[in-house]
């Protein structure tokens, strides 16, 4: 409840705002403040708390793993990532990045891949244009 000046009655907290305002919470029995306001650290340690609550780490692999190097390898690990997946044992955020990844990765592949025939094609003319002279 707000009194005339537009300020909480003395049950709430006593500790201003950044914005200058009274903080609203209850006060603590018998105290001024509320309860992040009577001890300073409890927020930071709340704060911490369910910063390490949503925090992943990805456990250490026991096997070591394979980079895909082909077209046919990163089809054959999106595939692997989406039964996985539907397993229940790959974190969607997980799944997600592979996916993202994979999009530039395998254009590279068939990059790389055109490149080395191309190459070789340029080659092979040289060498057939060489044998005529």
């Amino acid at each position: 409840m707000l009194d005339a000046k537009n300020e909480p009655k003395d049950r709430t907290c006593h500790a201003k705002t950044k914005a200058g305002f009274r903080c609203r919470a209850p006060a603590v029995s018998g105290k001024q403040y509320c309860s992040l306001h009577s001890d300073p650290t409890r927020a930071v340690k709340l704060g911490r708390k369910g910063g390490a609550k949503n925090r992943h780490r990805c456990a250490p692999f026991s096997e070591p793993v394979s980079v895909p190097t082909t077209a046919a390898d990163v089809r054959n690990l999106l595939a692997e990532a989406i039964g996985q997946l539907r397993a229940g044992r790959l974190d969607p955020k997980i799944a997600t990045s592979l996916a993202y990844v994979s999009g530039p990765l395998i254009k590279l592949i068939e990059t790389a891949e055109l490149e080395l025939r191309v190459r070789t094609l340029e080659r092979e003319l040289f060498d057939e244009a060489n044998e005529e002279d």
